[in-house]
C-alpha cells in the first residue's frame, strides 16, 4: 500500500464531489471565496458517540476542536503547511452507534498565496465544521454524520482539509502540530504489515471477546483487529520446505509469514506497552489461533520455532505443574494441529483447538484452551436457533466449561441478531468477520 498525502487524496475525490454536485445540489458550486470545494470519502461520526458496545467515539466536531485550539495562533507560511491528525470515530456511513471503528481525522492548513495566514479557533472551527453541517454535500442527514472534506478561504489561497483515515499517520503528528509537509497514512510492506508498525494503537482501547476470523484477510493484519478490541486473532499458515509458514486461506503467500505479520509485531507492543496488548486492561491476554492447513506434524515444529521470540521473553501462557499458567500470549492450534504433539510435552506452550461437538475426557485446560466447531454442523444447518438447537448450543457451551474451554463458533451468519444471542449464552469468543459490526453488540 503506498502513501496517499490529503492533498493527493482530494484530488481523488473532487472530482467525483463535483459530478455529485452536479446532480444534486449546487453546494459545491465554486464561488469567488470561502466555500467547500470537495468532500471526503470516509464517513465518521459527526458528533461524540457511545456505541451499543459501550465503545467511547470522538466525533469530528470534537475533533475539529481539539485541532482549531492546538493550532490557534500558528503562522503558515506561503507554500508550507500545518498538520494534525486526531482520533474520531469511523461510521462507514452507518449508524455510528452500532457500527464502526477508532480512526483518525487527518488536518491540514495549506497556504499557496501571500501573505502569511495565521490560524484563529473560531475561524478555523467555522471553516472545518462547515462539512458537518445539515444541508451540505458532505453531510450525512441519516446518521448525522460527515466524510470532512475542503474548505477554500478566499480566492482558493488558502485551505483547510479534514479527512478520516482508519490507519495511524506515517509522521509524528498524532495530537501534534507537524510543519514538515502534509500527512500521510503509514505504509504498509511487502509482509503486508504497517512498517512501522504504530506501537501504541491498543493504548486506550476496550478489549471485547471478539474472535478476528482470517485476520490476515483485513486491511492490515493483527492492526485491524486490536484496534477494534478483538482479543483473539486468527492466521492460517502453509509450512514450507525451509520451515518458513506463510499465511493463506488456500496457499501461503509469499513474504506474507507468521513472524512477520504476527509473532514480531506482538513482541514488539508488548516490549512497548510492558502491560499486555491492552494496556487499560493488562491483565487480558491476547490468542493467537494458528490454523495448520498443510501436514500437522511438520507444521507443529515449525510454528514452535517461530513462537521463539516470544518464548525467550516469557509472553507464552504455558502448561506447567498440571496447570494453565496464562501470560500475555496464548497460541491455539486448529486445523490439521495434532493433538499427540501438544501433549507430549507436559510443559508446553501450543495449546489445542478441541472440537466442541465431539470432546474427549482427556481434552481440559492443561493442553487445550478453545473448543471450537462450525455452527452450521455443530448446532444449526439453518443457521438459526429453534428452542431445540438453542439447548443443543446450551449443553455444548456447559460441556466445554467443564473442560475449562472457551467456548467459539464459526460459520456464523452476517448479522449480529446470533452473535448477541450467544454472548448472552456465555459463548466466550464470537467470530467476527465485520469489525465495524462489533460496535452494536452488547459485549457483558
Amino acid at each position: 500500500m503506498r502513501q496517499v498525502s490529503v492533498s493527493a487524496a482530494l484530488l481523488l475525490t473532487a472530482p467525483i464531489a463535483a459530478l455529485a454536485a452536479a446532480h444534486r445540489s449546487p453546494t459545491l458550486e465554486k464561488r469567488k471565496s470561502d466555500y467547500i470545494s470537495s468532500c471526503g470519502s470516509t464517513w465518521m461520526a459527526g458528533d461524540d458517540v457511545t456505541t451499543i458496545s459501550g465503545a467511547q467515539g470522538r466525533g469530528y466536531d470534537g475533533a475539529v476542536d481539539a485541532f482549531c485550539e492546538a493550532a490557534n495562533g500558528n503562522i503558515v507560511k506561503k507554500d508550507s503547511y500545518l498538520s494534525y491528525a486526531t482520533e474520531a470515530w469511523i461510521s462507514g456511513g452507518k449508524d455510528p452507534a452500532s457500527n464502526g471503528v477508532p480512526g483518525y481525522v487527518y488536518f491540514e492548513v495549506r497556504n499557496k498565496a501571500d501573505p502569511d495566514h495565521t490560524i484563529i479557533t473560531a475561524n478555523c472551527q467555522t471553516f472545518l465544521k462547515a462539512m458537518a453541517r445539515e444541508g451540505q454535500d458532505c453531510y450525512g442527514e441519516d446518521n448525522r454524520d460527515t466524510k470532512g472534506g475542503t474548505w477554500q478561504v478566499g480566492s482558493d489561497a488558502v485551505s483547510y482539509h479534514g479527512l478520516a483515515n482508519t490507519l495511524y499517520p506515517s509522521q509524528d503528528a498524532v495530537n501534534k502540530i507537524y510543519t514538515g509537509g502534509s500527512i500521510s497514512a503509514v505504509q504498509t510492506n511487502a509482509a503486508s504489515t504497517l512498517d512501522p508498525f504504530p506501537l501504541d494503537v491498543t493504548k486506550n482501547v476496550k478489549p471485547i471477546a471478539c474472535h478476528s476470523h482470517n485476520d490476515y484477510t483485513r486491511e492490515v493484519g493483527l492492526y485491524s483487529a486490536v484496534s477494534a478490541g478483538c482479543v483473539s486473532v486468527e492466521a492460517d499458515v502453509w509450512v514450507q520446505d525451509n520451515g518458513d509458514l506463510l499465511i493463506g486461506h488456500t496457499s501461503g503467500e509469499a513474504g506474507h509469514t507468521l513472524n512477520s505479520m504476527y509473532v514480531d509485531r506482538i513482541a514488539e507492543i508488548l516490549d512497548h506497552t510492558g502491560a499486555g496488548m491492552f494496556p487499560a486492561s493488562s491483565g487480558q491476554s491476547l490468542t493467537l489461533l494458528i490454523d495448520f492447513k498443510s501436514d500437522g506434524d511438520s507444521t507443529y515444529d515449525a510454528v514452535s520455532k517461530a513462537l521463539e521470540p516470544l518464548r525467550q521473553k516469557g509472553y507464552l501462557s504455558s502448561s506447567a505443574s498440571g496447570g494453565f499458567v496464562e501470560k500475555q500470549v496464548t497460541v491455539v492450534a486448529s486445523g490439521n494441529a495434532p493433538f499427540d504433539k501438544v501433549t507430549a510435552d507436559s510443559n508446553h506452550d501450543i495449546f489445542y483447538d478441541a472440537h466442541i461437538d465431539d470432546l474427549n475426557d482427556d481434552e481440559n485446560d492443561t493442553n487445550s484452551h478453545y473448543a471450537s466447531a462450525a455452527f452450521t454442523s455443530a448446532v444449526s444447518g439453518s443457521g438459526t436457533l429453534s428452542d431445540s438447537n438453542l439447548q443443543k448450543m446450551r449443553d455444548q457451551i456447559s460441556g466445554a466449561h467443564e473442560h475449562g474451554l472457551g467456548v467459539r463458533y464459526y460459520d456464523l451468519p452476517g448479522d449480529n441478531t446470533l452473535k448477541q444471542q450467544m454472548i448472552n449464552e456465555k459463548v466466550d469468543r464470537i467470530n467476527v468477520d465485520d469489525l465495524a459490526g462489533t460496535a452494536g453488540l452488547k459485549w457483558s
